[in-house]
C-alpha cells in the first residue's frame, strides 16, 4: 500500500508538471489580451504542480518537520481531517522510500514525455480530420487545458468538465462559428474515443487479471484507521 502511495504521488506530480509546462510554453504563442483565461492558464497549473513537487521534495528531505506543519494546518479544520492528512502523508513518505533507484524515475519521466507527445499528435490529427486548423501549439494547449480541467470535480465519466475544458481551449485559437460546427464534432469524437479506450482497457484487465468487484465495496482501509493517527 505504501509503495502504491509513493508511486501515485510521483506519477501525478510528474504528469501534471510536464503537461502544465507544455501548456505554459504553448500559451506564450497566444496574445494575452485575446482571452481572459490566458494568463491564468499560463501560470496557474504550472505554479500548482511546481508547489506540489516542492512539497514532495520537502517530504523526502525533512519528513518530520513537514509532517508536523501539515498536521498543524489540517488540525485547524478538525481532528478527523488532520488524522486523514497525516495518514496519507505517512503513506507517501514510506512509499517514496520504497521506490526503485533514480534510473527508473528518469525512465518514467522519459516515457511520460513520449506518452504526452503521442497524445498531442492524436489531438492534432483529430483536429485536422474535423477540418480545424488547430496546429501543433494549439493541440498542446488543448491537451493541457483538458488535463487541468478534468482535475476539477465533475459528474460520472468526467462528463461536463471534459467538454467545457475543450471549449475553453478551442476558444483561444478558433472563432465561435468553427467551435459550434467542427469543434462540436472534435469534442464528441475525443470524448467517445477516451471512453472506448478506457472501458476497453479496464474490461481487458479484468478478464486477464483475476480480480473481484467486491473489493470496490469492501474497502480494506477503513475510516477509523486514520481517525487517531498520532
Amino acid at each position: 500500500m505504501s509503495a502504491g502511495f509513493g508511486t501515485i504521488a510521483i506519477e501525478r506530480v510528474v504528469d501534471g508538471l510536464l503537461v502544465s509546462l507544455w501548456l505554459t510554453l504553448a500559451l506564450f504563442a497566444v496574445d494575452a489580451r485575446s482571452h481572459e483565461w490566458v494568463w491564468w492558464l499560463r501560470l496557474g497549473p504550472l505554479g500548482f504542480f511546481t508547489g506540489s513537487l516542492a512539497v514532495l521534495i520537502a517530504l523526502v528531505i525533512w519528513p518530520k518537520p513537514v509532517r508536523s506543519l501539515m498536521g498543524t494546518i489540517s488540525g485547524w479544520f478538525g481532528r478527523r481531517l488532520q488524522g486523514f492528512v497525516l495518514h496519507v502523508l505517512d503513506g507517501f513518505t514510506e512509499g517514496i522510500k520504497m521506490l526503485p533507484d533514480r534510473r527508473c524515475i528518469l525512465g518514467f519521466t522519459w516515457w511520460s514525455v513520449v506518452y504526452w507527445g503521442i497524445n498531442t499528435a492524436a489531438f492534432w490529427v483529430l483536429a485536422e480530420g474535423c477540418g480545424m486548423k488547430l496546429g501543433y501549439l494549439g493541440s498542446i494547449a488543448a491537451m493541457g487545458i483538458l488535463a487541468v480541467g478534468i482535475l476539477l470535480p465533475a459528474g460520472v465519466g468526467l462528463f461536463g468538465s471534459f467538454q467545457a475544458s475543450l471549449v475553453v481551449a478551442l476558444a483561444l485559437f478558433l472563432p465561435s462559428d468553427v467551435i459550434n460546427g467542427s469543434g462540436s464534432v472534435f469534442i464528441f469524437v475525443n470524448y467517445a474515443g477516451q471512453l472506448i479506450v478506457t472501458f476497453g482497457a479496464g474490461l481487458w484487465a479484468m478478464a486477464v487479471i483475476p480480480v473481484s468487484l467486491w473489493g470496490v465495496v469492501d474497502r480494506s482501509v477503513r475510516e477509523n484507521e486514520w481517525e487517531h493517527v498520532p
